[in-house]
């Protein structure tokens, strides 16, 4: 009989496309047995485009940060550390190219990150313990950054945003203020030297309903010392904007959004909806369509390329389901979580309006077995949600997988909206 090492030797190739199906914890367990897996679980293809979640755990050795160069890893996302084991971490890993800070954030801190030279995305979760001009002073010193993203930020009004003008490579940009008014001509003037920036999320809080647009308008006026616009027409592809509260945008800042496809907007608590219904007229490259917190939603027109459409936590009328499962003949993802005010019968329409449809997601709203069953009709459905549906027995699911045949999966928990940022 063959050892059993000889009966499992098998080529280098063959051994890394099955580790490639493991889970970290697979993996670890796999590269304590033996020196030879050990080099094989470290081997780089096997960690391609993985994040390292460092917590506040016992300090980490020489071996640990040698083993993270192995890997080649370029994605870290601190949890909380210790001050000795930031600098290790910097001074160890000076190739990181993303890194995401969830901690509270100290100048002490922000200073140990010097020497990450090569850093492409930054996401700084809690910016409250720093005063918002030494966090853009810090940021800019990274002028290959491709992704900024800073949240809890105390204040906006007077934040040095005409800094970031300097990030010539910024792709995607998100500023979330706890506190203070929103600096409109910091965000212009941001926005108009940024040539590469196609993903833009901020909050919004304005001293005036009209001065949102200002972000968005051409300046009449150029400061020669802060030198000539990179371009005069934005590029954005998607825009988010929390906290759009009685907001509006002008026809000419509209314009300058022309090129949007995904549009998400949060806490809108403005009853009247002839501006949103403008603003989706105005915006005919739209195919994703986002809506969260409104006090309501009646919508007269539909982007036509309308891909993903979600509305949640929203009290949407008849009305608007029928005008977008009329126009929307394209729509692949359909998110009503937590919403409320219309007939759930306009959900049988679904498999002759949206045959396209792949995800569905009902949480929380309560329709009767008929109508799952002819949601069970929709060939292309692969994604559905129906938990917290108190008139759906398991009975009614079990016969809800037969019919399909258990091609649906079924979402047991989901986290929140997507959103540009994780905040």
């Amino acid at each position: 009989m063959l050892p059993v090492v000889q009966r499992l030797h098998l080529p280098q190739e063959v051994w890394m496309e099955i580790f490639m199906y493991f889970s970290p914890v697979e993996k670890a367990s796999v590269r304590a047995t033996c020196r030879y897996f050990k080099t094989l679980i470290d081997h780089p293809n096997l960690w391609k485009k993985s994040t390292i979640v460092l917590g506040n755990i016992a300090p980490l050795n020489e071996d640990f940060w040698e083993m993270l160069r192995n890997r080649k890893i370029y994605s870290i996302d601190v949890k909380k550390m210790k001050i000795k084991q930031w600098k290790k971490l910097t001074t160890s890993l000076p190739g990181i190219l993303n890194l995401t800070v969830d901690s509270c954030l100290t100048q002490e801190i922000l200073t140990f990150l010097h020497p990450l030279t090569n850093l492409q995305k930054l996401h700084l979760k809690d910016c409250s313990g720093l005063l918002d001009s030494h966090i853009f002073k810090e940021a800019v010193r990274y002028n290959q950054l491709t992704h900024l993203s800073l949240c809890n930020i105390k204040y906006f009004d007077g934040v040095p945003l005409t800094t970031v003008a300097c990030l010539k490579n910024l792709f995607f940009l998100s500023l979330h203020a706890k506190y203070g008014f929103l600096n409109t001509v910091g965000i212009q003037c941001a926005l108009f030297h940024l040539p590469k920036l196609r993903e833009l999320s901020f909050t919004v809080r304005l001293k005036n309903t009209w001065s949102l647009s200002e972000c968005f308008t051409l300046p009449e006026a150029v400061d020669i010392r802060e030198g000539d616009l990179s371009h005069t027409q934005l590029q954005l592809q998607k825009l988010e904007l929390i906290y759009f509260d009685h907001s509006d945008l002008t026809e000419n800042a509209l314009d300058q959004l022309f090129s949007l496809q995904t549009i998400s907007l949060h806490n809108y608590k403005n009853k009247g909806m002839a501006f949103l219904n403008i603003m989706l007229k105005k915006l005919p490259n739209l195919t994703e369509v986002n809506f969260a917190d409104f006090s309501s939603l009646d919508l007269c027109y539909i982007p036509p390329r309308l891909e993903k459409f979600c509305a949640i936590r929203t009290r949407i009328n008849n009305e608007t389901l029928h005008q977008l499962f009329l126009c929307a003949r394209n729509l692949k993802y359909l998110d009503l979580s937590f919403s409320h005010g219309f007939d759930v019968f306009c959900l049988t329409k679904l498999p002759v309006r949206c045959p396209l449809l792949t995800k569905l997601y009902l949480r929380n709203i309560n329709f009767p077995e008929e109508t799952l069953i002819v949601l069970a009709s929709m060939k292309s459905l692969r994604e559905l949600d129906v938990v917290n549906n108190t008139l759906l027995t398991p009975e009614a699911i079990f016969k809800f997988q037969n019919m399909t045949d258990n091609r649906i999966h079924q979402i047991s928990d989901r986290l929140k909206l997507d959103s540009l940022c994780s905040c």
